[in-house]
This record gives structure tokens, sequence and C-alpha cells, in this order.
């Protein structure tokens, strides 16, 4: 083959890459040909693509906002009627759900008990998403899988997956609902994702559905409001982002979106592959209820009591002293009115009051000076208890109560109630999310079947004993993998092992030996004596049946103990 010869592409149908073979020749008689194989091609395409992902593009890049909330208060002041009213069918009617929604958030950020369940549950949350390729085919191809593998990496990656699980899953406890919608965006070939979040109002859940997912509607009026609302300007009255709204909803909303907008069509019907909706407690209905709206009536009564003792402890905060004046000011017909003697009386208590140290010494009129202490009684404290229990037992975690009427038993019920509640919405983010995995790996002409199954560990308020119990029970009762016992635990299987590789290397296991104790040793002290010196004899050490100083040893003493373990086991 000569150098005006083209390379030669070789069609290989059964894989995503062609075979190449580069040819070049001398005028000598060394004339060599030079191969390149598939796997050096597959190794540069995969640096190729990795350099590609890791360069996000300016066309990729999408913009998400955040939509101001309706910060007005509510028409009069909460009361129990306030409460009730709000309870009748609120799943079926938005504007109560969100007056319900907004006394929630008020709670949170004033309430100490309501807000330090949002703040344990936020902190404690374990939003980590591992997943697995549990349907692939039997025979499946590898590098297909390692491609999907690839992409769903970069996709989590990209989405800032950690931070979607935990807004979606904390949201939906919060407010009862989550509307997530996934975008992509192709950019020079490379497909980039955003997932944005949709607050009630701006999006609507419609009565419709298919295969068990709700249609959902942007409100395009409400939209271009919040949108309004939200725009930045400066000086020159020019917003900092974009022109106008039209121009933000035509770059940054879905394609669904912009038409109906475009149209001036009051709703757009959301893309239902691209929707998630997770909801908790809408009992068959459009929206969810927030489990903190239960704990809203009690905690209503404990702000009542919290106002009285205000009242009450102001009113006793005042100091009143009154003199009494003798009945002889009055005149022996008591027709005097006494006013001077009265002035005279109070000028000299003001005075001596004004010292930091006061002595008084009352004039002759003044009979005696005495306080008046209003009469006031606080919130029996044994009420105040029963209105934070009935708070916390409504939020599931009684066993923040410390009155010391609770049992071990009672504070485990509530904390796997509390569990069971975020377990079942973090159940409901995973199909979310599993449905997003097949678009994200069908826009790249993955098939389906390469699809893997998200996970989210059900251990999100675990203690750590909890958790080495189920590593423990994992590993031993159910037989699972040294990596999933590790990732129970919170800790990196691939970081532990190169660790482990490289004690064994140094020969760490050999300098810590554990001591032989009931739980790693059987038989007695002698027995576990000779197989340690067993070990020692098979590495170098002493022979067998020498002693340090070279005498014998008591071989009638090992043959005893040798007929005493046969005893034991017959």
């Amino acid at each position: 083959m000569s150098k005006s010869e083209k390379n030669e592409y070789i069609e290989n149908p059964d894989k995503d890459y062609k075979l190449i073979i580069n040819s070049e020749s001398n005028d000598n008689d060394d004339e060599e040909t030079i191969l390149v194989t598939a796997e050096s091609i597959q190794k540069q395409s995969e640096s190729w693509m990795y350099d590609a992902l890791q360069s996000f593009e300016k066309g990729g890049q999408q913009y998400s906002v955040r939509f101001n909330e309706n910060s007005s208060s509510l028409s009069s002041e909460t009361t129990l009627d306030t409460i009730q009213e709000l309870a009748l069918n609120a799943q079926s009617d938005i504007s109560k759900i969100q007056k319900i929604n907004q006394l929630v958030r008020q709670a949170e950020n004033e309430d100490d008990i309501i807000g330090k369940v949002h703040e344990s549950i936020e902190s404690n949350l374990n939003a980590n998403v591992r997943y697995s390729f549990d349907n692939l085919p039997k025979e499946y191809d590898q590098d297909i899988k390692d491609k999907a593998d690839g992409i769903i990496k970069r996709f989590h990656k990209e989405v800032n997956i950690n931070d979607v699980m935990t807004t979606s899953i904390t949201s939906t406890y919060d407010e009862g609902n989550c509307i997530q919608y996934l975008r992509s965006k192709k950019a020079k070939g490379i497909y980039h994702h955003v997932i944005d979040k949709y607050p009630l109002g701006v999006a609507v859940i419609s009565d419709y559905s298919l295969n068990g997912i709700p249609y959902v509607l942007i409100d395009t009026t409400e939209l271009s409001n919040r949108l309004q609302k939200s725009t930045l300007k400066n000086k020159k009255n020019k917003p900092l982002f974009f022109k106008n709204t039209a121009e933000e909803i035509k770059n940054n909303y879905p394609k669904e979106v912009i038409d109906a907008y475009v149209a001036r069509e009051k709703y757009a019907r959301l893309d239902i592959r691209r929707t998630g909706v997770n909801r908790f407690g809408n009992l068959g209905r459009a929206y969810g209820l927030s489990p903190i709206f239960k704990a809203l009536k009690p905690k209503l009564m404990l702000d009542t009591c919290d106002k009285a003792d205000a009242v009450n402890a102001k009113a006793k905060a005042k100091k009143i002293i009154t003199q009494i004046m003798r009945k002889e000011t009055m005149g022996d017909t008591y027709d005097k009115k006494g006013l001077e003697d009265m002035a005279y009386a109070h000028t000299c208590l003001m005075a001596a009051w004004a010292n930091p140290t006061v002595v008084y010494t009352p004039p002759p009129c003044v009979e005696k000076v005495m306080y008046v202490e209003p009469s006031v009684e606080f919130t029996n404290e044994s009420t105040v208890k029963q209105y934070r229990s009935r708070v916390t037992s409504a939020l599931g975690i009684s066993f923040l109560n410390t009155d010391g009427q609770q049992t071990v038993s009672t504070a485990n019920i509530s904390i796997k109630q509390l569990m069971r509640t975020i377990n079942k919405i973090a159940e409901r983010q995973e199909v979310i999310l599993q449905r997003w995995y097949e678009i994200v790996l069908t826009e790249e002409k993955i098939p389906i079947e390469y699809c893997p199954t998200p996970h989210i560990l059900d251990a999100e308020l675990l203690e750590f004993e909890m958790k080495k119990d189920l590593a423990e029970f994992l590993y031993s009762k159910l037989n699972c993998s040294f990596r999933t016992a590790y990732e129970t635990l919170g800790m990196n299987f691939n970081d532990e092992m190169e660790r482990r590789k490289a004690e064994q290397d140094n020969g760490v296991d050999e300098i810590f030996i554990p001591h032989p104790t009931s739980y790693n040793s059987s038989g007695n002290q002698d027995e576990q004596e000779d197989v340690q010196q067993e070990e020692k004899d098979s590495k170098g050490g002493r022979p067998k049946g020498s002693t340090s100083n070279g005498n014998s040893v008591n071989e009638s003493k090992q043959e005893y103990d040798s007929n005493y373990q046969e005893s034991k086991t017959t």
C-alpha cells in the first residue's frame, strides 16, 4: 500500500465504532503496516467523549428560576375555625393547599418544634442515589452497559442529583406536593439537562392521568406574572438576565410552554414523561397535603397559651406602690381633701425611689406603704406538656418528649413512623427518577433494557448503631456483598478496597493479629497457642516440637488436650 492510498475503514455494525487501518510505506524494503486496533480506538473515543462531556458549551447552559411565593397574609387571624375550614376537601382545592402551605412555612420559621423537624429531616436525609442494572438482557453488551453507566453518572453530576433529591423529598413533606420537570437541550451534539421545580399556582394538577401519572398544566398568565415579579433590573431599568418575560420563556422553558405562551393560550400541558409529580396524603385527589398540617391545631393552642402568658408576664412585671394616708388628714369631720399632704408624701416617695438605695421615711400623714401585685396565673405546666405532646405526636417524633412518661418502645414506634413517611416519599421519587433515566438514555440511542434502577437508601434517620445492625444483617443473613455492607454504613467501597490492598502489601495483617477471644476462637487456650505456633512455624519460626529454650515439648500434654477435645465432640 502506497502513501497515496487512503485509510481503510471497516464497517462494524455490531458496535458503535469503526475499525481503521492506517498504512504507511517507505521506498525501501522495510515496509511495515501499522494496525490501529478496536481496543485502542475505543480508548481514544472514550477519552474524546470524556473531554467533550466535561466541557459544557455555552449553548448547553440553561437557566432555572426560583419563583417568588405569595407572601400576602391571610385575610384574618388564624383560628381553630380557620384550620377546620381549610381541612374540608383541601386535596381538591388548590387555593386551600396554598394557604395551608403558607401556614406551614410560617410555622417552620417561628415554631421551635416544627422548625426543628424540618431541620432534622433536611440534615439527616440520605439523598445519595445509587443505581443497579437489574433488567439487563441475558446476553447483554458490556460496551453498551458501560456507555449507559457513563451517561447516567454525567446526568447526576450535571443536574446535581443530591440537591434535586433533597429538594423533592423535603418539599413533598413540607407542602404535600413537589412538581418537577426534566428539560433537555442539545448543543454541539451533546445533550444537557436541568430539572426545574414549579410551585403550585404556576403548575396546576389536572384531573386526568395516564398510567397513573397525572397531567400537569402550566398557567401561562401566572407564569408571566411571577417572572415579572422576579425580574432584577439595573439603574438604567434594564433586566440583568433577560430583556423581557417573552425572551426568558422562549429560552428556558419547555417547548409546550413556549407554544402556549406565543399562542396566548391559558394553559400549557407538560410532557407527561418528563413531569415528576410527588404527592403525599392526597387521598386519591389532585393535591397532596403536608403531614405538618395535622400539627397546626395543637400548635395554635400552644400559641394561645403563650399569648396569655405574655400578657400576664407584662402585668406581673408592673410595680405598683401605694401610700395609704392617715384618716386624720381628712379632718375631724372628714371634709378635707388633703391634697397638699398627698402631694408632699408622693414627692418624698418618688425622690427616694430615684436613688439606687431607697431609704424612705414617710411623713406623719402616711400610715403605710405597700406593693400591689396583680393576681395573675400562668398556664398550667401539664397543659403545655399536653399540647406539645400532641404536636410531636402529629409529626411522628414523640421520642423528643422529655416528660419522662414515655417508654422506649413508644419512642421507637414514633421514629419508625417518621421514617416510613420519608421513605414512602423517597420511593415515589425513585419511580420518577427512573423515568428520567429512560429519557436520557433514549436521547443517546441506548436501548431501554439498559436503563438502571435508582435506589435511595432507607436510612434517613438511622443512628450509627442501627446502621451497623443493618449492615451486619445484610452481610451475614442475606449474604450480600462487601460493597453493600460498606455503603450501608456510608463508606466508600473502592477507597476501602485500595486501603486493604495497601495494608496487605505492607504486611499490616501480620502485625495486627487479633487477640484470641470468645468471639474469634474456639477450644481452650492451649489449643489456641498450638494453632498460633503452627502459623509461626509455617512462616519460618521455631521448629515444631521444641520450645524457645530448646527443651522438648510436653507431648503427653498435647495428647491429653487432643483426647479432651474428642471427648467433648462425641
